[in-house]
Protein backbone atom coordinates (compact mmCIF):
# COMPACT_ATOMS: atom_id res chain seq x y z
CA UNK A 1 0.00 0.00 0.00
CA UNK A 2 1.32 3.10 -0.59
CA UNK A 3 0.68 6.24 1.32
CA UNK A 4 -0.09 8.60 -2.31
CA UNK A 5 -2.96 6.74 -2.52
CA UNK A 6 -4.83 8.16 0.35
CA UNK A 7 -6.85 10.37 -1.39
CA UNK A 8 -10.44 10.68 -0.58
CA UNK A 9 -11.40 12.51 2.70
CA UNK A 10 -13.44 10.84 5.16
CA UNK A 11 -15.12 11.60 8.87
CA UNK A 12 -14.98 8.46 11.32
CA UNK A 13 -17.96 8.82 13.81
CA UNK A 14 -17.65 6.89 17.30
CA UNK A 15 -21.12 4.84 18.54
CA UNK A 16 -21.27 6.84 21.55
CA UNK A 17 -24.28 5.40 24.47
CA UNK A 18 -24.53 8.27 27.33
CA UNK A 19 -27.12 9.41 29.56
CA UNK A 20 -28.64 12.91 29.77
CA UNK A 21 -29.25 15.38 32.56
CA UNK A 22 -32.45 13.72 33.08
CA UNK A 23 -30.88 10.22 32.92
CA UNK A 24 -32.58 9.31 29.92
CA UNK A 25 -30.58 7.45 27.65
CA UNK A 26 -28.93 8.79 24.24
CA UNK A 27 -27.43 7.07 21.56
CA UNK A 28 -25.65 9.05 18.85
CA UNK A 29 -22.73 9.21 16.59
CA UNK A 30 -20.05 11.31 17.34
CA UNK A 31 -17.62 12.91 15.62
CA UNK A 32 -13.83 11.27 15.75
CA UNK A 33 -11.67 12.26 13.38
CA UNK A 34 -11.32 13.22 9.60
CA UNK A 35 -8.62 10.88 7.64
CA UNK A 36 -7.31 10.38 4.51
CA UNK A 37 -8.55 6.91 2.53
CA UNK A 38 -8.63 5.20 -0.77
CA UNK A 39 -12.02 3.94 -1.37
CA UNK A 40 -12.89 1.23 -4.10
CA UNK A 41 -16.68 0.52 -5.02
CA UNK A 42 -16.74 -3.46 -4.30
CA UNK A 43 -20.33 -4.34 -5.50
CA UNK A 44 -24.30 -2.65 -6.04
CA UNK A 45 -27.21 -3.49 -6.09
CA UNK A 46 -30.25 -1.79 -8.14
CA UNK A 47 -33.77 -2.09 -7.12
CA UNK A 48 -36.59 -0.38 -9.63
CA UNK A 49 -39.09 0.42 -6.87
CA UNK A 50 -39.74 2.90 -5.63
CA UNK A 51 -37.80 4.51 -8.45
CA UNK A 52 -35.89 3.31 -10.75
CA UNK A 53 -32.12 3.04 -10.94
CA UNK A 54 -32.00 3.75 -7.06
CA UNK A 55 -29.16 1.90 -5.63
CA UNK A 56 -30.54 -0.18 -2.66
CA UNK A 57 -27.23 -0.95 -1.13
CA UNK A 58 -23.70 -0.42 -1.87
CA UNK A 59 -20.70 -2.22 -0.40
CA UNK A 60 -16.96 -0.30 -0.10
CA UNK A 61 -13.70 -0.76 0.67
CA UNK A 62 -11.55 1.94 2.65
CA UNK A 63 -8.43 1.37 3.04
CA UNK A 64 -6.67 4.33 6.17
CA UNK A 65 -3.79 4.48 8.21
CA UNK A 66 -3.97 1.72 11.35
CA UNK A 67 -5.89 3.77 14.10
CA UNK A 68 -6.77 1.25 17.28
CA UNK A 69 -9.81 3.71 17.99
CA UNK A 70 -11.28 2.43 14.62
CA UNK A 71 -13.57 -0.50 15.57
CA UNK A 72 -17.13 -1.90 14.33
CA UNK A 73 -18.84 0.57 16.51
CA UNK A 74 -17.62 3.31 14.33
CA UNK A 75 -19.36 4.33 11.11
CA UNK A 76 -17.62 6.09 7.79
CA UNK A 77 -19.17 9.22 6.38
CA UNK A 78 -17.75 10.56 2.78
CA UNK A 79 -19.56 12.88 1.12
CA UNK A 80 -23.55 12.60 1.75
CA UNK A 81 -22.95 8.71 1.86
CA UNK A 82 -22.79 6.91 5.25
CA UNK A 83 -21.01 3.59 5.78
CA UNK A 84 -21.40 0.94 8.46
CA UNK A 85 -18.09 -1.09 8.97
CA UNK A 86 -18.77 -4.76 8.18
CA UNK A 87 -15.24 -6.14 8.74
CA UNK A 88 -11.70 -4.97 9.58
CA UNK A 89 -8.62 -6.85 8.44
CA UNK A 90 -5.30 -4.96 9.23
CA UNK A 91 -2.85 -5.12 5.73
CA UNK A 92 0.15 -4.81 7.77
CA UNK A 93 1.15 -4.50 11.31
CA UNK A 94 0.22 -1.02 12.42
CA UNK A 95 0.68 0.06 8.96
CA UNK A 96 -2.85 0.29 7.25
CA UNK A 97 -6.60 -1.15 7.88
CA UNK A 98 -8.98 -2.17 5.15
CA UNK A 99 -12.16 -1.40 6.31
CA UNK A 100 -15.55 -3.29 4.12
CA UNK A 101 -18.39 -1.41 4.75
CA UNK A 102 -21.85 -1.15 3.38
CA UNK A 103 -23.70 2.24 3.04
CA UNK A 104 -26.88 2.91 4.37
CA UNK A 105 -29.35 6.01 4.62
CA UNK A 106 -28.60 8.66 6.97
CA UNK A 107 -30.42 11.74 7.37
CA UNK A 108 -27.88 13.45 8.71
CA UNK A 109 -24.65 12.04 7.30
CA UNK A 110 -22.48 15.02 7.00
CA UNK A 111 -23.52 16.61 10.65
CA UNK A 112 -20.72 16.95 13.30
CA UNK A 113 -21.94 16.35 16.62
CA UNK A 114 -19.39 17.24 19.72
CA UNK A 115 -21.63 16.20 22.55
CA UNK A 116 -23.82 17.93 25.08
Amino acid sequence: MNANDLKTLIAIYKYDRSTNAAGTPVERYLFYRKVYASMKVLNTLLETEPAPGKVSSMYVEFIVRHDPQIDYNCKIVEGSNSYYINFIEEITRGGFLKLRCYAYNDEHAGEISYGG
